[in-house]
């Protein structure tokens, strides 16, 4: 083999490597993502669950189930939130089904009781966000926001 061979093998090889890179940074800019939060927000003392859309592609919300970890004396375990007990309320268009294009989000507040079951439990939940196509959604943040200030930080667990 001569220099031009190798320059030939070489060139052919770069392209294939780009090639192949941009089509799973296409096939993943693609596929629907979303960014779930739990967080609690300070002097207001509520919680509340936010979905954002960080995907390419619009997104239907058809469900949100929530869990929380409940402690009472020696008694712990996971309690279900009926659809009912869940929000303190439900604006106007933030009825589920929802569709949310790409940057959109639906902010979900919790009821008081909810609220501060979370707080007195460390935030311990379980969120679990179906869509249309069946897809299950569970990975979820857990922030304090404070509005005094303007600022996030992430929940540190306290001790029970």
């Amino acid at each position: 083999m001569d220099a031009s061979d190798w320059f030939t093998l070489i060139l052919a090889m770069y392209g294939a490597g780009v090639s192949t890179a941009l089509a799973i940074k296409e096939l993943g800019e693609l596929r629907r993502r979303i960014k779930i939060i739990l967080e609690y927000i300070a002097f207001e003392e509520r919680a509340r669950v936010r979905v954002i859309n960080v995907g390419q592609r619009p997104i239907t919300i058809r469900e949100i189930g929530l869990s929380v970890y409940f402690i009472d004396g020696e008694n712990k375990h996971w309690e279900d939130v009926p659809m009912d007990g869940k929000y303190s309320s439900l604006q106007d268009g933030d009825n589920l089904p929802k569709t949310i294009e790409d940057g959109e989000e639906i902010v979900l507040n919790l009821s008081e009781i909810i609220g501060g079951m979370l707080l007195n439990n460390n935030m311990n939940a379980k969120i679990n966000i179906y869509d249309v196509e069946g897809h299950n959604y569970k990975k979820f943040e857990r922030l304090i926001y404070d509005p005094k200030w303007g600022k996030y930080e992430k929940f540190r667990k306290r001790r029970l």
